[in-house]
């Protein structure tokens, strides 16, 4: 899987910025500099594409029209390829034009609806800077020797396209080696075939085999969602946000109290965030999901449990299929409700849920503020199963205000260049710095793994100095009172 990017300007509490979404992806910076606002843009975008994906894959509507009988392109879209073979831009006839115009159309109307309801907004414009018009939000792509903006927005308003889709797929053409790497940059499986195969196929015959034929019905549907909908980064995205504790300990009153102000047409409706109400959902989906068929996330999961919690979640659904949380220790026959077990437990306890019954390899699990209600120790323990996530082929991105995730993480990649068997590769670990700038909102930088600086510093070290320098100055002036 290539690692997108996002870029943002003007957009929220962020003024300028760009991370790369690699393997194990960390925000680290002062409260307030829009890490979580950035990671539920990051979340949108996977929702968006994830829905967008089922929508649209097999929709034979985009080629077909029912009522006149016909198809919508030309028989014989032969040219798509040569175009793409040659470099050239894609000489759309008018019908794919106003195709693609079409259904440009349906994925910004999605995608506002994305937005809005991830952020609890009830307006685009409410996700630009105080002050400014609009916003921009670029989606990369990282290509075999380029980097190639696919997707340009503009959020204002509304939502348009800053920069006409097209041109990524053109850019594309022009900078990938071969036709094969248009296959990975589409991300479509395997048994789809080689495009150059598919290519040489139709310029060696009179007229494609329905071989190829079906071959290229299947390309050309790909473009067409490249080309309309940008859809790069799917699968799946799973959030779990900050505060998990407390909605573990209230999710039933919190889902009962929507549930009565439902029917209570006086009552003022409840507002939640896209973030929140899929987390509820999941929980409530708990009740009657089954684990994934999935060996290794099974153990990655049991080891979380062993070596941080020391002990074993599980769930009750009850008469009502209504999901109940408990905790039995390690050694305990009693098993304990969640509201009575320590922070810590409470803090982690949807996290193993999730690893153990919703997130498989190649997905994307977003988790603020790992480091809550833990001890230092338990920091360290907790990244370093982190690590396992990775390496077993999770996507993790993490927002953290701690020194010793960071510190650790920095580890990880140190054990891994003394060649020992754990660790992480630096090329999979990605570290972005939120730097307030006065205010007119912050600025997003890359922090390089370095050596001699003791791997990746996001300059907390400068609170503690401060504290220290403080303690320095105030024991001085005591002992001279002595």
């Amino acid at each position: 899987m290539s690692n997108p990017a996002i870029a943002v300007s003007i957009f929220g509490p962020i003024r300028q910025g760009r991370v790369e979404l690699r393997p194990l992806t960390l925000f680290a910076g002062p409260s307030d500099t829009g890490k979580s606002w950035l990671a539920t843009l990051i979340y949108a975008l996977y929702r968006h594409d994830e829905r967008a994906s089922r929508l649209v894959m097999g929709a034979d509507e985009i080629f077909w029209d029912f009522e006149l009988n016909k198809p919508l392109f030309p028989e014989q879209p032969e040219h798509w390829l040569d175009c793409i073979a040659s470099g050239e831009p894609i000489k759309f006839t008018p019908a794919e034009q106003r195709i693609l115009n079409m259904k440009r159309a349906e994925h910004l109307s999605r995608l506002r609806f994305e937005l809005g309801r991830c952020y609890g907004v009830t307006s685009v414009n409410q996700l630009v800077q105080e002050g400014c018009d609009h916003a921009r939000v670029n989606l990369d792509l990282n290509f075999p020797g380029a980097d190639l903006t696919i997707h340009q927005l503009q959020i204002g308003s509304e939502i348009s396209y800053a920069e006409e889709p097209t041109t990524g797929l053109i850019k594309a053409a022009e900078n990938l080696k071969f036709l094969e790497d248009i296959q990975l940059a589409l991300e479509q499986p395997a048994a789809y075939g080689s495009i150059l195969a598919i290519a040489e196929g139709v310029r060696s015959l009179d007229g494609p085999t329905p071989m190829f034929r079906a071959g290229l019905v299947r390309l050309i549907r790909s473009l067409v969602h490249l080309i309309s909908s940008n859809i790069v980064l799917s699968p799946k995205a799973w959030y779990l946000p900050a505060d998990r504790g407390g909605i573990m300990h209230t999710h039933a009153a919190m889902v009962s109290n929507l549930i009565q102000n439902a029917s209570n047409h006086h009552a003022e409706p409840a507002v939640l965030t896209g973030i929140l109400s899929d987390f509820l959902d999941s929980l409530v989906r708990l009740a009657r999901s089954g684990r994934l068929d999935d060996r290794v996330v099974e153990q990655i999961g049991e080891s979380l449990e062993q070596r941080v919690l020391g002990g074993h979640v599980t769930v009750d659904s009850g008469e009502i299929s209504y999901p109940r949380f408990y905790f039995t220790p390690n050694g305990w026959q009693r098993s304990l409700s969640l509201l009575n077990v320590s922070s810590m437990v409470s803090e982690l306890a949807p996290v193993a849920l999730y690893l153990r019954n919703y997130v498989a390899p190649g997905e994307l699990l977003i988790l603020e503020e790992p480091e809550a209600h833990l001890h230092p120790a338990k920091q360290v323990e907790f990244v370093r199963e982190i690590a396992t996530w990775v390496n077993a082929g999770i996507r993790v991105l993490l927002t953290t205000h701690s020194e010793w995730v960071l510190d650790e993480v920095s580890n990880l990649v140190a054990e891994h260049k003394a060649g020992k068997p754990s660790g992480l590769k630096q090329q999979d670990v990605g570290v972005w710095l939120f730097k307030k700038v006065g205010d007119k909102g912050s600025i997003i930088d890359g922090i390089d793994w370095d050596l001699n600086e003791r791997g990746y510093q996001a300059n907390f070290f400068n609170v503690a100095a401060g504290q220290h320098n403080r303690w320095v100055v105030d024991a001085e002036k005591i002992e001279a009172k002595q």
